[in-house]
């Protein structure tokens, strides 16, 4: 075996791990913020409560856009956190978005 090979051999373990942990941490930054931008868009949309049916209904079409384009993109796990994100604080600050949206009020 040549000398080459055999650092070859020795170093791409590190390598891919060094790798897989940056991947790593880039996937926890982004569902963190993804979360965090589900629920920044839930307490914009009660700050602007009450609105008629058409423009709550744009605003979570706005919502599920945001989700599906986090999913085309192969983030189902950010997508799962954004929707989160949303329905945690709807469910703590509205009784209303609660009650109209079918969710289960929380007190978190």
């Amino acid at each position: 075996m040549n000398p080459l090979s055999k650092i070859i051999r020795l170093a791409l373990p590190a390598i891919l791990m060094t790798l897989i942990a940056a991947c790593s941490s880039e996937e926890s930054e982004l569902l963190k913020r993804a979360e965090s931008e589900g629920a920044a868009a839930a307490r914009e949309l009660i700050s602007d409560m009450p609105l008629s049916d058409m423009d709550l209904q744009n605003r979570l079409l706005t919502i599920r856009s945001n989700e599906y384009e986090l999913r085309r993109d192969g983030h189902d796990d950010a997508a799962d956190a954004y929707i989160a994100g949303f329905i945690g604080v709807i469910t703590v600050e509205s009784d209303t978005l609660t009650t109209i949206l079918g969710y289960e009020k929380t007190t978190d």
